[in-house]
């Protein structure tokens, strides 16, 4: 009866701090909250719409939906804005956002010591100079973004395991191209004919579990 009466008065203690905002655990984001939240972020990204380059508060105002109106003080979601004068203000809305409420954020420009990479936590800078055509950004700003971005998303995927050897033994199997690409790499790494491979991968949907099927058979 003892034990009883301690985990109840336990349980109302921790109703209690939860109620004052004491509790200091993170809340985790369900399936459904994170899928919401890739919805708005989509929007991030105003595909054209006329003005967004330029309002800093429909930006700054997104972060607040993402983060559901909480602080996460933590690394699960990160924006990484790219503006290669950075001056944007749209762009430098969403960082600013974003660090209020604990989202890390970083940035790709190519000018130093502009307001974006001094706001982003993680700012990346490429000085690449004037551009060939005045104003131009497509150019070289925007090429030596494009080669940051491809070696941020290849180091990505080779840190969380996507890739073994030089294999991406993850990609989805979207296109007949890409099934014989995963065909052979199941052949290589079993030594098996081009038909078994191909019958694995198709009955898996996946070279990794492919491979590790045929070897815990």
């Amino acid at each position: 009866m003892t034990g009883s009466n301690e985990k109840e008065d336990s349980s109302s203690e921790n109703e209690e701090n939860t109620e004052n905002g004491e509790n200091t655990e993170p809340n985790t984001p369900t399936k459904e909250e994170k899928q919401a939240n890739e919805i708005k972020i989509g929007n991030f990204f105003g595909g054209g719409m006329e003005g967004v380059p330029d309002t800093y508060t429909f930006s700054y105002t997104l972060t607040y939906e993402i983060s559901n109106g909480k602080e996460t003080n933590s690394l699960e979601y990160l924006l990484e804005t790219d503006a290669a004068s950075g001056t944007t203000p749209y762009v430098i809305g969403a960082l600013e956002g974003c660090n209020t409420r604990g989202i890390a954020t970083g940035c790709i420009t190519c000018n130093a010591g502009s307001p974006l990479a001094t706001t982003a936590k993680y700012p990346v800078v490429v000085i690449v100079g004037p551009e060939f055509v005045t104003g131009s950004s497509r150019m070289k700003a925007g090429t030596a973004q494009k080669l940051v971005l491809n070696m941020i998303s290849t180091t990505a995927m080779i840190q969380l395991g996507r890739v073994k050897g030089n294999k991406m033994v993850d990609m989805q199997l979207s296109n007949n191209k890409l099934v014989d690409r995963g065909t052979r790499m199941v052949m290589d790494a079993l030594n098996i004919s081009e038909a078994q491979a191909n019958e694995l991968l198709l009955e898996h949907q996946s070279v990794r579990k492919a491979i590790e099927a045929y070897k815990n058979a």
